[in-house]
């Protein structure tokens, strides 16, 4: 198979987030112009939902290439949360599916949006790493991780692969057997295993290549798109998904902007009543605490109050 030069883009889900996959690479068409080959690892996903991804990717000048894996290779693995499904463990596996003529890949979670050129991630050093991440802000250390120094763990949710040398240093195998042998200390899944496998082996690059919940508080308006203006990826981590009826993420717009502009903006699990609910609750949420912040007599006012 020739692949075509560009960026070549990794997505793995399940049938479940078919609509969170489309609102994904319809930000990318929306936001990068370079030639893109998707290369995508699914599980319960139909040949008839495949071949509709196909043509609209096509439609928008891309390539896409599909990817089966024995699902027995997951099937051992253990998950402590409800938070991850087995789908988390497939980014594991693209090393060892891709074509030779893949260098250099991007893994992107489907529980992103695209906000700005993903070429950015082209302009970047590897500097000899097998892997470029951001910081996760949620984590300081993780000593049963070998991750001691401090803010020196990084999360799984976007990653810049060398190809050539993860394959050189059995990343995938290692991350493996550290599943295996370690389910006790892996409440974040493949992300720990990776994290306990490449400690001071992986480049660390800056959060606007993976902007998470804990980069983007409830901070007063112009802080929030002041952050969101620079950012290349928004990373929706935690359960405050935009998707979610209760959630109060500043940046939630970006996901139903983008779901608005792809192929299922009328999908019915997002119409009617269903979605207006959704809408009132959130504007409702999201005013009262835009209201607090924005309103320097209210801050002052309720601080008097609690002390």
């Amino acid at each position: 198979m020739k692949e075509k030069q560009g960026l070549h883009i990794g997505l793995a889900f399940d049938q479940n987030f078919i609509i969170h996959f489309y609102v994904v690479i319809t930000s990318i068409f929306a936001n990068t112009k370079a030639a893109i080959t998707f290369h995508v690892i699914t599980s319960g996903v139909s040949v008839e939902e495949q071949e509709e991804i196909r043509r609209y990717v096509e439609q928008n000048k891309a390539t896409i290439n599909f990817y089966e894996i024995d699902m027995e290779l997951v099937s051992r693995f253990h998950i402590q949360s409800q938070h991850f499904t087995a789908a988390t463990f497939y980014r594991l596996f693209f090393p060892a599916a891709l074509p030779p003529s893949v260098k250099r890949f991007l893994y992107l979670d489907t529980d992103i949006i695209v906000s700005g050129d993903l070429t950015r991630f082209s302009e970047v050093d590897m500097q000899g790493f097998p892997i470029a991440a951001a910081l996760d802000p949620g984590v300081i250390v993780r000593p049963e991780l070998g991750v001691h120094e401090e803010h020196s763990y990084f999360n799984a949710g976007i990653l810049l692969i060398d190809i050539d040398l993860w394959r050189q240093q059995q990343i995938t195998e290692r991350a493996i057997r550290f599943i295996i042998d370690n389910p006790e200390k892996i409440p974040y899944v493949d992300q720990d295993a990776l994290n306990a496998t490449l400690v001071g082996n992986w480049l660390k690059i800056g959060k606007e290549f993976n902007l998470q919940r804990g980069h983007v508080q409830n901070a007063p308006k112009k802080e929030v798109q002041a952050v969101a203006q620079a950012a290349i990826v928004v990373h929706y981590t935690s359960n405050d998904k935009p998707w979610n009826p209760y959630c109060t993420h500043p940046l939630k717009y970006l996901y139903w902007l983008y779901l608005g502009k792809s192929p299922k903006a009328l999908n019915k699990r997002y119409a009617g009543t269903k979605l207006l609910k959704i809408l009132a609750t959130s504007y409702v949420n999201n005013m009262v605490v835009s209201l607090y912040l924005n309103n320097p007599v209210l801050i002052k006012a309720w601080r008097k109050l609690r002390s």
